[in-house]
């Protein structure tokens, strides 16, 4: 199976938005060698509960329902719609976690790489989904604008 596809923007941008997500990972594992302002506990048990553990079950949940559709950006092969589990809720379940996590990280560990990480993380991984959404659409056409209808880009 092959994990890696067709970069739907700039593939140096597209990279450097999946390498700051990376970042973002990173500074949660080894947050706590860095020197940085730290929240209250009810904070951080909120930041835990609400975005890191929701945004990792999404993550996971969201990669399997795509089966052997998952690429590191667009499949080169025939592939189908994916409009179940997660995808029933969100046109891209993946991102949306993404951004979880990132946010997370920043909110655990705030410090000023780790934010500039999360904004790039957002501002690359939106424009991959505005890429991403314009291939569906071509490939899927009526499918593709009827899903829409029903179900928002993330949430």
């Amino acid at each position: 199976m092959k994990y890696f596809g067709i970069t739907t923007i700039n593939p140096i941008v597209f990279y450097i938005g999946k390498l700051a997500f990376v970042g973002n990972m990173i500074f949660i594992f080894f947050g706590g060698y860095v020197k940085v302002y730290k929240f209250n506990s009810i904070i951080l048990l909120a930041d835990l509960v609400l975005l890191f553990i929701p945004g990792l079950l999404i993550l996971f949940t969201s990669i399997f329902q795509l089966g052997e559709s998952i690429r590191v950006g667009l499949p080169e092969e025939d592939t189908s719609l994916k409009t179940h589990g997660f995808f029933r809720i969100s046109r891209n379940p993946i991102y949306l976690s993404v951004y979880m996590l990132s946010l997370a990280s920043c909110i655990y560990v705030p410090h000023w790489l780790n934010i500039i990480f999360l904004l790039l993380t957002i501002m690359v991984h939106h424009q991959i989904v505005i890429a991403e959404e314009k291939f569906l659409k071509g490939k899927f056409n009526e499918q593709w604008a009827e899903y829409c209808q029903k179900v928002r880009r993330y949430l």
